[in-house]
Parts: C-alpha cells; structure tokens; sequence
C-alpha cells in the first residue's frame, strides 16, 4: 500500500457520490494518483448500497494508468448497458489525485524552497 492519501481521497469521493445519488441512479467513479501510480475505481448502485462502508467495500484497485483506468471505468459503463441500464442514469467521474504532501514540479524552485 502506497503512504499517500490517495485510497482515502478516492473513498471519501465515492462515499459523497453515493450520497449526491438519488432513486435508482449508478455511478462509475475512478481516481488515478499521480505520486504513487495506483488507481481506485468503484461502481455505485443507488438502489442496494446507502454508507460509505458500501462505497468502500464497492472500491477496487490496480498500478496502472490514468488511460487504462479511464478504459476499465468505460468498460463498467458498457456492461451495465448490457444488463439494461441506460446510460443517462449512470454518472461517470474519473479524477486525477496528487498528493498535496508531495512536493510541486508545476511550480518554480524558488516557489517550492521558500
């Protein structure tokens, strides 16, 4: 397991959309860390889950790619289209995660070392 907050920024995530659900909406939600390269994704069924023990038992992961992980999200999107689920109640979120301790390479040297 990585030491970033990355499983716990990617469940609290998950926990809010399961929430945000209403009646029998589904979401497909992924998050990809940056620091480590690991990759969170859950599916969300409105209508059997309801706590954000559900969200995260509902949480898989992998070291893999934000493409992969944006290509095994679509790929929960396809099958629950097979099984009779329109795709306008499924809500798709893939989401970038870095970690906020980790130190900034956007920024100048002299920004990170003040």
């Amino acid at each position: 397991m990585s030491d970033c907050s990355c499983v716990a920024y990617h469940t609290t995530r998950a926990t809010e959309a399961l929430k945000a659900l209403y009646g029998s909406q589904f979401a497909a939600i992924g998050t990809h860390c940056t620091r480590c390269g690991t990759s969170y994704w859950s599916w969300l069924d409105r209508t059997e889950m309801s706590t954000a023990r559900d969200a995260i038992g509902a949480t898989r992961m992998k070291k893999c790619s934000e493409a992969e992980l944006r290509g095994i999200v679509e790929g929960m999107v396809k099958r629950a289209g097979m099984t009779g689920i329109p795709r306008d109640r499924i809500r798709t979120i893939v989401s970038r995660f870095r970690d906020p301790g980790s130190a900034d390479v956007s920024k100048k040297w002299w920004q990170v070392w003040k």
